[in-house]
């Protein structure tokens, strides 16, 4: 009787342990990405498809194999190496890098979500960023108002040239200008002394700042009619925070899975995510975003969720250089896919070797 081949049975094990890694990571991103296809389909296609891959790699090996006589080594490893390209590289590697990446990362997102999300649904309930914009502008206002009055004084109380002439009166213009009042035209009486042209830039102070604090007031009221129908999107705005923390509450106290198509996609996602952005895409206006790329992800519904469950859109970031993570611990996941599917590879030729 022969001896039996333990070498063998080992490489057996760990092909298929190796495999097994791989074949659940692209199942589970398949189905993340594409979520109506069922779970089975996509396991299916993911050791179809890998063992495919595998004949491949040894295609390719074999053609460089000196030891053993194949005919039509060009074509061996030509087509050994399109194999690779659509069941490994194209299949196979991206979706376990995702599927890696994905586990990693996906507690964080949602976090980030639930608080950046419903930081924004917030100013829409308080109208914070309204006043906001009330402060920024009568602040605006009134440092450009009292550095032309700083300039005014200097003008008429200037011991070089002092006086109410014709430069005093091109202030003044300006000054009623950036208040949109008329113009503020010389006051009568002669300015000699240094009393007297202290109490004419007095008097013209007093009267710009009247003009000053009836402008604020404009100001305000002007915004406040403006925003007035931020009303009617309270309480969506309450409610739309709410399912967001019933969900992510749920998620922590494991009623729901984030790593469940159905449960991180359809459910938390595209009923409750979704919702809150398109709200806040409306009441864009209401809020004050914290950077320009919170501005145009939200203007444009698209969340940071739904970016990273699907495979080729995480990719497509990474190759454009728009991904928003870690770009090192990215690579680090694409390496621990590529060596998962080489040592399998590895072990399948010595398998069939």
């Amino acid at each position: 009787m022969g001896q039996f081949n333990y070498l063998k049975l080992s490489c057996v094990i760990l092909y298929v342990a190796f495999a097994a890694v791989s074949c659940w990571a692209t199942a589970e991103s398949l189905n993340l990405t594409w979520p109506s296809i069922s779970l089975v389909v996509c396991y299916v296609v993911a050791i179809g498809f890998y063992i495919v891959a595998s004949i491949g790699a040894t295609m390719v090996a074999n053609a460089f194999n000196k030891d053993k006589f194949f005919s039509n080594r060009g074509w061996m490893l030509c087509g050994g190496l399109i194999i690779l390209l659509f069941f490994w590289i194209i299949t196979s590697l991206p979706t376990n890098t995702h599927t890696f990446l994905y586990r990693n990362v996906i507690g964080n997102i949602i976090n980030d979500e639930q608080t950046t999300t419903n930081g924004y649904l917030k100013q829409i309930q308080t109208g914070q960023s309204i006043q906001n914009k009330i402060t920024q502008q009568q602040a605006q206002i009134e440092n450009d108002v009292m550095a032309k009055l700083g300039a005014l004084k200097a003008e008429i109380e200037n011991m070089a040239n002092p006086g109410d002439g014709p430069e005093a009166q091109k202030i003044r213009d300006e000054i009623s200008t950036l208040l949109v009042i008329s113009p503020v035209d010389k006051l009568s009486g002669q300015v000699v002394t240094a009393k007297e042209r202290h109490d004419r830039y007095q008097a013209y102070e007093k009267i710009f700042k009247d003009h000053l604090s009836t402008k604020k007031q404009n100001i305000a009221t002007t915004l406040n009619a403006q925003f007035a129908m931020r009303k009617q999107y309270v309480t969506p705005a309450k409610l739309a925070e709410k399912n967001i923390d019933a969900w992510v509450d749920a998620w922590q106290a494991g009623g729901v899975n984030a790593n469940n198509s159905e449960d991180v996609r359809n459910d938390f996602n595209d009923r409750r995510l979704m919702n809150a952005y398109t709200l806040v895409k409306t009441c864009k206006n209401y809020v004050n975003f914290l950077s320009p790329e919170d501005q145009e992800r939200y203007t444009n519904s698209e969340t940071k969720l739904s970016q990273i469950l699907s495979v080729y859109d995480l990719w497509i970031e990474f190759i454009n250089g728009t991904y928003s993570g870690s770009t090192l611990f990215f690579i680090f996941c694409i390496m621990v896919s590529f060596l998962v599917d080489v040592s399998a590879f590895v072990f399948f030729y010595l398998i069939q070797k």
